[in-house]
């Protein structure tokens, strides 16, 4: 017997200038075709410990059946990236990897890290903000005698902490670090295991640096922190561990299927401020100005972050329609947003914004395990 699993893998013409407009990306279709003959094998029922046995095995043959789906479908969503593209997709209950494609090498994560630098700044009992706090966006925030612009440069004006994340406002990113310590940020992160090895036997990732540890420091950089640029640096795995805290409260070690792993410990966070970074992250995806909504899925519910880094860097060949620099686009976020039971991240370089570009793919990811799960 055969089960078919279908997947839609988004094709976004980036060299096009339709990109720049909000229209949907184009869609290609992929067929990954399952073998499920072994999964489900018809035997007689037997007593005892032969049949607990036996539904073990089963069990265990379809979570390997499964898992080869998933990285099926993550290698065959990818290869529109011609290895540009990068993506994790782990259990957020207990760590396992269901799939990988790279994801070892840490670079800069961009606004997916800013659901935890807002966790940080409310964490801090010099701002005495609360979850409910609003604040206002000019388009810029001037620290040190510079303006430190948004990504929408007439401002998106007067918003809660929660639509700022939906919207990935930097500006209050900005705000909020502006009156923070560097070292106070770098320590709360490392509640989500950030700068860290995410799991035994993985790569150790990248690190998270004290202030005494970046030649020339200088105080923009806790705002450039807030938001996930240089000199902040992770890779998949370990932002896959982060948004996993995110997602269910708890810290768990990323391993893939076979190795040795620890129970998830607990992170203790506010509860008000948890949920209202959830909130932003589910309104992202869902909400009407949310800078994720091609995340968002008919078939499962979706929470989750764009990102974008400047890279100065041009991925793409040379041809008369594409001489502009492109970005690392970025989305991190979980699945089912109300019963997280699976965290996706992805990364793909020269892309043309995290919304745009890795949302889609995660979308095609989360469909994909929806489907086997």
């Amino acid at each position: 017997m055969k089960a078919k699993v279908l997947v839609c893998a988004v094709l976004a013409a980036m060299a096009s200038s339709g990109l720049m407009a909000c229209e949907a990306p184009e869609v290609k279709t992929f067929e990954v075709v399952r073998d499920t003959a072994a999964v489900q094998e018809e035997t007689a029922p037997r007593d005892g410990e032969e049949e607990v046995l036996q539904a073990k095995t089963q069990a265990q043959n379809k979570v390997k059946a499964d898992r080869r789906i998933l990285q099926q479908v993550t290698e065959a969503v990818l290869e529109q990236f011609e290895g540009r593209g990068e993506a994790v997709l782990m259990d957020a209950r207990t760590g396992a990897l269901l799939a990988q494609v790279g994801g070892e090498e840490p670079h800069g994560v961009g606004s997916t890290f800013k659901p935890i630098s807002t966790l940080a700044a409310l964490a801090s009992p010099e701002l005495g903000l609360k979850p409910d706090a609003q604040m206002n966006c000019k388009g810029y925030t001037k620290f040190g005698g510079r303006h430190f612009h948004c990504w929408k440069r007439d401002g998106h004006g007067e918003v809660g902490l929660d639509d700022a994340l939906a919207q990935s406002c930097n500006s209050v990113s900005f705000e909020l670090a502006s009156h923070a310590h560097y070292d106070d940020i770098v320590t709360f992160a490392r509640r989500f295991g950030l700068g860290e090895a995410p799991g035994p036997g993985l790569a150790p990732g990248g690190k998270l640096l004290s202030q005494k540890d970046i030649p020339k420091f200088v105080e923009g950089y806790k705002l450039l922190l807030s938001v996930g640029q240089h000199p902040f640096e992770q890779n998949l795995l370990q932002m896959a561990r982060a948004y996993g805290v995110l997602a269910r409260g708890h810290l768990v070690q990323v391993h893939r299927p076979g190795d040795d792993w620890d129970k998830p410990t607990p992170v203790e966070l506010d509860p008000e401020a948890l949920a209202m970074v959830r909130k932003g992250l589910v309104d992202a995806v869902a909400g009407p100005k949310g800078t994720a909504h091609w995340a968002a899925s008919k078939r499962v519910s979706v929470a989750g972050k764009t990102g974008t880094v400047w890279t100065g860097q041009n991925y793409r060949k040379p041809s008369a329609d594409n001489d502009q620099i492109y970005d690392d686009a970025w989305f991190a976020g979980y699945a089912p947003a109300d019963e997280p039971e699976v965290v996706v991240v992805v990364r793909v370089k020269g892309g043309v914004s995290g919304g745009k570009t890795a949302a889609p793919v995660a979308r095609e990811l989360l469909e994909a395990w929806h489907e086997v799960r």
